[in-house]
């Protein structure tokens, strides 16, 4: 059995119409008109009124971006991005997104992610990896250990699954369209002091 904390992401051209800026407001507490949608979004999984949540438990990302379809003289439409301290514990820091847009308004950000099962040699978790199984896909409503790039648009997610970190896993996304698409996962599923991940996602080899 995995004994991962998990808390439950046309490509390269699409990537390049998407531009982030460097955060928009300074590191702070939540602001109250976001807090009350983060607690009805995310429930009691984070610990937005802990009186040990660091100082920087906000930042806020302006971003631009335009979707298949527009034309090349139109304006590029605009969203902000709201990164929220959710909880910490030993080796892993949960953060949580909300996006705003002009249109839609505020809302959370569910960030896909494959559903995957390792395969241990007899069923083993100490033992060497068979294989992982992907079963599908499913969505991340918080990352770990998450850093966005605001030049890029990047999103990573490191997962680690034990304090030395030699399993994890680790999810990229892409703000692509005005929404966080999936661009690569790799897992290492092996308890072995060694860092040798498996890629089980990867978009720029998939089929367009």
């Amino acid at each position: 059995m995995i004994r991962a904390i998990v808390i439950s992401a046309l490509f390269l051209c699409s990537i390049s119409s998407a531009r982030a800026q460097e955060a928009s407001v300074p590191d702070t507490k939540i602001p109250a008109e976001f807090l009350g949608t983060a607690k009805a979004a995310f429930g009691t999984l984070c610990e937005f009124d802990n009186e040990f949540a660091p100082d920087n438990s906000y930042k806020a990302y302006e971003l631009t971006y335009n979707q298949e379809g527009d034309a090349p003289d139109q304006p590029l439409q605009k969203a902000t991005l709201h990164e929220l301290f959710c909880l910490s514990g030993a080796y892993n820091f949960v953060t949580v997104y909300l996006l705003t847009k002009e249109y839609e308004g505020t809302l959370p950000v569910a960030f896909a992610s494959p559903a995957f099962r390792p395969i241990y040699e007899n069923s083993d978790s100490e033992k060497a990896v068979l294989r992982i199984d992907v079963q599908g896909f499913t969505t991340l409503t918080s990352l770990v250990n998450a850093s966005f790039d605001a030049k890029t648009g990047e999103m990573t997610h490191f997962s680690k699954w034990r304090g030395i970190g030699d399993a994890s896993s680790v999810g990229k996304w892409n703000f692509i369209g005005g929404e966080f698409v999936l661009t690569h996962f790799e897992v290492d599923a092996s308890y072995d002091d060694q860092i040798n991940p498996i890629v089980i996602y990867d978009a720029s080899s998939e089929t367009p």
